[in-house]
């Protein structure tokens, strides 16, 4: 058996786009300064049991649901425009619309490369951290699945990524 090391959580590159945009053609952008990445995904299981299981209780998938949260600094540019992260940007504007243009399109992969790659549409959730007066500033990023996960090719060894 080969040597086994452990992997990093920092693995994990995360780009975002408008809901409505194309994501063949993109352009994606990258959500800079996380700090925290955790993906999600809930099954919906409905008891199947019957006379016949000899009183073991038996459980069939029937939905699934997935979802983001994304805690990252709140960084600005030391130029004139003291502009924030376009990819956070892009996701805090989202986040106080309806409809599409409260989702984004989201992608999530592992940026060494490696089978874990996702997709999909995702209602726009941001929420700023506040905190003491001494804290930096960050924002809790959630982005809630709307439909399928799509597992896709990954960007990095496709040569589309990061």
């Amino acid at each position: 058996m080969a040597d086994s090391i452990s992997t990093l959580a920092r693995k994990f590159q995360v780009d975002v786009m408008p809901g409505a945009g194309d994501p063949e053609t993109g352009p994606w952008l990258p959500v800079r300064g996380i700090q925290e990445f955790t993906p999600s995904k809930e099954d919906n299981l409905e008891d199947d049991s019957d006379y016949d299981s000899d009183g073991w209780t038996s459980q069939v998938r029937t939905g699934q649901s997935w979802a983001l949260e994304v805690k990252v600094a709140r960084k600005q540019t030391g130029d004139t425009t003291k502009a924030y992260d376009p990819g956070q940007e892009l996701i805090r504007a989202a986040s106080d619309q309806f409809g599409i243009d409260g989702t984004v399109r989201v992608r999530w992969y592992n940026r060494e490369g490696g089978n874990e790659a996702y997709s999909g549409l995702a209602q726009a959730g941001f929420t700023d951290d506040g905190g003491a007066s001494t804290a930096l500033s960050t924002a809790t990023i959630t982005l809630t699945g709307n439909g399928k996960r799509e597992t896709i090719a990954n960007p990095v060894t496709a040569g589309g990524g990061a």
